[in-house]
């Protein structure tokens, strides 16, 4: 009776209209309760209503929290309510988690919330377990639940566990255990490779460690490692600090709880300690290290005199130890054949560790205070690193950095739950809590958190953030991860064998991957989708052979000491390396018998790089071992200067002055300041999330929400362009303040983006079982077992291609008609191109792999010849070209091209034919010089062009001409004089006049364009491909055109005719052949060079320098920004982030190339060889980022990254 009356009910509501909430109910309207109500825990709603976690589980939270319940109202205009507000409910728990505490007691009320409390050590079976609450007055009733995790495990984690740095617990600053408030430390002072386990000359602190060791009080060596053995058990002991109990059970031993994956036998007369991936500790039968060996058997020896370390070795390099009269260690000699020995030597004072001598000769010195550690002071370092303050309990309460910077911490351990709080140098605190030592909660300084919730048996199996995403782990009893959820409920799964290898993984597709192993657990094989590859090993475990999906075989040789000497491809080119006695690679030779060699000082650090034709770069370190100068190719300098924390300030490249930049207490860049005297400032939130940029006088604000997440991009102008993110982070819906369409997107349980609606319409993406695109939208591939580009399909035409056994592109056909084969000959160097109608192109590489001569014929007949030479740094310095003539160039000591002179061997002053360059100190190029006139630039405080003045060549007969260009407060250029535009907030531009005609553009949520709309004229349409910026086809114009690829750009297809193309190493077209040849040539920044056949200026968009489509304007469409090749820059400021956003390719535009419009290359995107389909989910929404996200907000310049020493 009671189901037929709610199906009436349910039935009269879907008839009679509800009241909207914003009117006033009606005199006959029914108050009621819905079935479901919202929960809180402490203030903050974990459900409304139906609403479930988007991981596929309920409401979810820890103990020690006030859950309240809110029922939920709604009116009816007819008497059908089972709840009424006006009725006496009864509040009452159906489930209680907790066995140790008793059930709340119903509450008769008319109360529409009840509050729950559920204690911090309530303790019940299994996590998680069940809150349930309804309210019912009898007739009907409503009701929710929580699902609560228990915070920590029913027991403490054990402090000796604690004392290493991987546990449930964080470390804070220099650093601090933020669960025992102890300093500690690890440093390695020298290491060498070797079989299966490395030679390491290590030790860590611990200020909390009272045993005194072989480097004194608090310091604990490497290889110190022992068993403390008792008829009870054992305790492991380890170098780390940490302190593992084992129990005896039978025969063997049983691990302590805590987070320790050990397992502990007796073998002979020895106990042996295996860890989870295998690697086994040999102790004797007194409890003192004897070997360390990974899974084959590999490793170290050690070999003692009176009970101490003598001796590490494995093969032929080994460490040496010596120790003073009181027992502690001297020094630790490195000996290796070939070489001279290197020591580590070791300084005491009062029984403690004082200083440490590198190899190389860098001296730390350490200071203590009442027995522990408070400073350390690097090589020539005038501070110490940090100065360490601690309570009387021993507990760190301060540090100062060498900056003055001053961290503090507040610790709270009474009861279950302890806290620590950390109050960094500018103000933030950080807050770690703890229950029974297990850390259950952090919290960032803007009050965002990740709580962590833990098994019976100390796994981690729930970590979520303040907006309740997060993952889900699931254990078998050996403490294994077997199943995984993410934040959206995509499970992966894990299967494992004895030996803890994963022999089988399931992902949330339900795809299913194997993996077999040898006797001794090398992963042997690997099978998915039926496709398999396997790996051979040689009895010391070193790889030997591999072979992929299609059975192409690499070998790999080694030396004594195992040393990788020789890598053999599947067509038996063999690259050569060796090595000196440390195990460093010294030289290097390609299959072309190219050599490249590199030095090294005593502390293992690069000194020099000496690479083929004689190219050589180098570097020099400062007195604490950081990089003080790098000297390039050619010869410049660059000089880095440090502030006393270690961080970057100041750059000085080669002919310029120093850029810097300034950092807060934190750490945090707060200032840059360009060699220019441009800066850019940045500010930042509690947690360090960038909140402004300020570059040019313009600003972008940052907004984030609970979880840190970005959510809203504010630009200088007001628009703004907010994000709705899936729990994986993954954006749902970008929607802007202005008229530019939202776009939006879904994704699959694999992470892989499926659709895409923009203002265009619903693209749909689709992927292989290998997660390689196979179409989007209009545009499909196909792909070969290791993922090369097979075939793609897009306007109606399908090219199809082959590739080598070293994955170098064959052949290239479309629609079933050949459109360039290729053949490789490694001993000449060259790479020979043959396409339809006899046309052969071939290339000679020289060692470097630059291209140093190209020639062209048709059936036997020359058509163009070029040569090219080139300098140190790789920059071209003279070419020699059959159409065009000779040309040289020259560059000033950035590599920034400064010359280019026509008809000479060399450029210099007497050149008669030229253009030269002038550049300001970030890169902006003030001046163009030209027999016919000049032109100089006058440039912005965000680099922005402002104005030009071209004076003619016979000045003062002709006035100089002068161009003015404005922007918008967002640095989008609104006019050049002649043109006018404007621009949406997705960086884009929407429109633009000349002479009163206008254009409207569209653009794909990925920001490409899609359509150009001329008032009277054709609508040229543009289809891209998805995984790079090669354009396919451009349609809507009289000559729809299909733009058809190989190693480059090959032809281009008409509805009445295919022209083959030849292009550059830069993918920019040189030849294209029908009757007649139409020969191309441009100067350095792309515009089109006076040559023999000059053809008449395309009104259709057509590819041309680089590869890249011109526009009728001139301009070229260079992905994701327009391009001006007379001005050589671009119209809008740089996505991806530069040192000078507008400028194009840094200077040098003959080396390096810009066809996204993001980031300079060397080489050419053009090639198919760079499209994979790997990096399609990646690519794809890192497409949305770029676009949007960045919203051509200015990130910190490249220049002050760390400098790394060149490769």
């Amino acid at each position: 009776m009671r189901n037929r009356l709610l199906a009436l009910a349910l039935a009269v509501l879907l008839l009679v209209p509800l009241t909207p909430a914003a009117s006033a109910a009606p005199p006959d309207a029914y108050p009621c309760l819905h079935p479901d109500m919202t929960v809180s825990a402490n203030g903050e709603v974990l459900s409304t209503g139906t609403e479930v976690a988007l991981d596929g589980g309920m409401a979810h939270a820890g103990t020690g929290l006030t859950f309240t319940f809110q029922a939920r109202t709604f009116n009816l205009t007819i008497d059908l309510c089972y709840l009424r507000i006006t009725d006496t409910r009864t509040w009452q728990v159906d489930h209680w988690p907790c066995e140790n505490a008793p059930k709340p007691k119903p509450a008769r009320t008319q109360s529409l919330s009840w509050s729950v409390f559920v204690p911090l050590d309530c303790k019940f079976v299994g996590s998680p377990n069940l809150l349930s609450v309804s309210l019912t007055n009898g007739k009907g009733s409503a009701s929710a639940s929580v699902m609560i995790y228990a915070g920590a495990p029913g027991f403490v984690f054990p402090d000796k566990q604690a004392r290493a740095f991987f546990g449930p617990f964080a470390m804070q600053s220099d650093p601090v255990n933020s669960l025992t408030g102890a300093l500690a430390a690890v440093e390695t002072d020298a290491s060498m490779t070797a079989l299966g386990v490395p030679l390491t000359v290590s030790r860590t602190y611990n200020s909390n460690d009272g045993s005194t060791g072989s480097l004194g009080p608090g310091w604990r060596a490497s290889y110190s490692d022992r068993l403390e053995l008792s008829p009870a058990g054992a305790r492991y002991l380890a170098s780390d600090g940490r302190e593992i109990g084992f129990t005896r059970k039978g025969t063997g031993f049983v691990v302590e709880a805590g987070v320790a994956r050990f397992t502990l036998a007796r073998s002979g007369s020895t106990y042996l300690l295996t860890s989870v991936d295998q690697v086994r500790m040999q102790f004797s039968a007194t409890g003192e290290l004897q070997a360390i060996r990974d899974r084959n058997g590999q490793g170290v020896t050690i070999e003692r005199a009176s009970g101490r370390v003598r001796t590490v070795a494995n093969g032929r390099r080994a460490l040496s130890y010596e120790y003073n009269s009181d027992g502690q260690i001297a020094s630790v000699r490195m000996s290796a054949p070939g070489v001279a020995p290197r020591p580590v030597r070791y300084e005491y004072a009062d029984g403690r560790l004082v200083g440490v001598t590198s190899p190389g000769g860098i001296r730390t010195r350490y200071e203590y205070s009442a027995g522990r550690l408070i400073s350390e002071t690097v090589g020539n370092a005038g501070k110490p690193a940090y100065v360490t303050e601690y309570d009387a309990d021993g507990r760190v309460v301060a540090q100062t950095d060498a900056k003055g910077g001053r961290s503090t911490w507040s610790w709270d351990t009474e009861g279950i739950r302890g806290t620590s709080t950390m109050t960094d140098p500018t103000g933030g605190k950080w807050i770690n809590e703890y229950e029974r030592n297990w850390l259950i909660r952090q919290t960032d300084p803007t009050g965002a958190t990740a709580t962590f919730h833990y098994d019976a048996d100390g796994n981690l199996i729930r970590v979520f953030d303040s907006l309740g995403h997060g993952a889900r782990h699931e254990y078998d009893a050996l403490g294994r991860v077997v199943a995984s959820t993410d934040a959206v409920g995509a499970v992966t799964r894990r299967t494992y064998n004895a030996r803890n290898d994963v022999v089988a993984t399931v992902d949330p597709l339900g795809r299913r991957t194997t993996y077999s192993y040898d006797v001794r657990g090398n992963l042997t094989g690997t099978a998915y989708a039926g496709r398999t590859s396997s790996v051979s090993y040689d009895p010391r475990g070193l790889v030997t052979a591999s072979r992929d999906a299609l059975g192409r075989v690499v070998r790999y040789g080694y030396s004594a000491d195992g040393d990788l000497t020789t890598i053999t491809d599947p067509l038996h080119q063999v690259t050569r390396i060796e090595y000196d006695g440390w195990g460093r690679p010294i030289k290097t030779t390609s299959p072309r018998g190219a050599v490249s060699t590199i030095t090294y000082n005593d502390d293992d650090q690069p000194l020099s790089q000496h690479g083929p034709l004689d190219v050589s770069t180098s570097q020099t370190y400062d007195g604490q071992g950081r990089v003080s100068t790098l000297v390039d190719a050619r010869g410049g300098t660059t000089k880095l200067r440090y502030d006393d924390a270690g961080a970057v300030i100041g750059v000085t490249r080669p002919s310029l002055p120093e850029a810097t930049a300034t950092f807060d207490a934190s750490g945090r860049v707060t200032e840059t300041v360009d060699a220019s005297g441009r800066s850019q400032t940045f500010t930042y939130d509690g947690a360090g999330r960038t909140t402004e940029a300020t570059y040019g006088g313009r600003t972008w604000k940052f907004a984030y929400d609970k979880s840190g997440r970005l959510s809203r991009t504010t630009l200088p102008s007001g628009k703004t362009a907010s994000y709705v993110l899936d729990p994986r982070g993954a954006p749902l819906r970008i929607a802007y303040s202005d008229k530019t369409p939202a776009v939006s997107y879904t994704w699959d349980a694999a992470g892989r983006r499926t659709s895409m609606t923009d203002g265009l319409g619903l693209t749909r993406f689709q992927y292989d079982a290998f997660d390689q695109l196979t179409s989007a939208g209009p545009v499909s591939y196909r792909w070969d077992a290791v993922g090369n580009l097979t075939g793609r399909t897009a306007a109606g035409h399908t090219e199809l291609y082959t590739w080598d056994a070293v994955n170098r592109l064959t052949s290239a056909a479309a629609d079933g008609k050949p459109l360039a084969s290729y053949r490789y000959d490694l001993a000449r160097g060259t790479i020979t191109t043959t396409q339809p109608g006899g046309l052969i192109k071939t290339e000679q590489l020289d060692v470097r792999g630059r291209t140093t001569s190209l020639s062209v014929t048709q059936n036997g007949r020359p058509l163009r010849t070029m040569t090219s030479a080139y300098d140190a740094a790789d920059n071209v310095t003279r070419s020699d070209d059959s159409v065009a003539g000779k040309s040289s160039y020259s560059y000033e000591a950035l590599n920034r091209l400064t010359a280019a002179c026509y008809g000479v061997d060399q450029c210099t002053d007497a050149a008669i034919d030229y253009i030269r360059y002038d550049y300001d100190a970030n890169g902006n190029r003030t001046w163009e010089k030209r027999p016919s006139g000049s032109t100089w630039s006058l440039y912005g405080p965000a680099n922005e062009l402002q104005a030009s003045i071209t004076t003619p060549g016979n000045y003062p007969l002709d006035v100089p001409a002068t161009h003015h260009y404005t922007y918008d407060a967002d640095g989008n250029r609104t006019s050049d004089g002649a043109t006018t535009y404007t621009w949406s907030a997705a960086g884009k531009p929407t429109t633009s006049t000349t002479a009163g005609v206008k254009t409207t553009y569209t653009h794909t949520g990925d920001g490409r364009r899609a359509t150009t709309s001329t008032t009277g004229q054709q609508t040229p349409r543009y289809l891209w491909d998805p995984l790079s910026p090669q354009i396919l086809s451009t349609t809507g114009v009289s000559q729809p055109t299909r733009y058809l690829y190989g190693s480059g750009l090959v032809a281009q297809q008409t509805p009445t005719a295919r022209t083959p193309l030849i292009t550059t190493a830069n993918g920019s077209v040189l030849t294209a052949t029908t009757t007649k040849p139409d020969q191309h040539e441009y100067e350095p920044y792309g515009q089109t060079r006076a040559g023999p056949t000059n053809q008449t200026p395309s009104t259709s968009p057509t590819p041309g320098y680089i590869g890249g489509l011109k526009l009728a304007t001139g301009n070229y469409l260079l992905g994701q920004r327009e391009y001006n090749p007379t001005t050589g820059i671009f119209l809008t400021s740089d996505q991806a982030g530069s040192a000078n956003p507008y400028a194009y390719t840094t200077g040098n535009p003959l080396k390096t190339t810009d066809l996204q419009g993001l980031d300079d290359i060397e080489g050419t995107l053009t090639d198919v060889s760079h499209i994979s389909g790997y990096i399609s989910t990646a690519a794809l929404g890192g497409a949305v980022i770029c676009t949007v996200a960045r919203a051509c907000a200015p990130a910190i310049p490249i220049l002050l990254q760390s400098p790394q020493p060149p490769a």
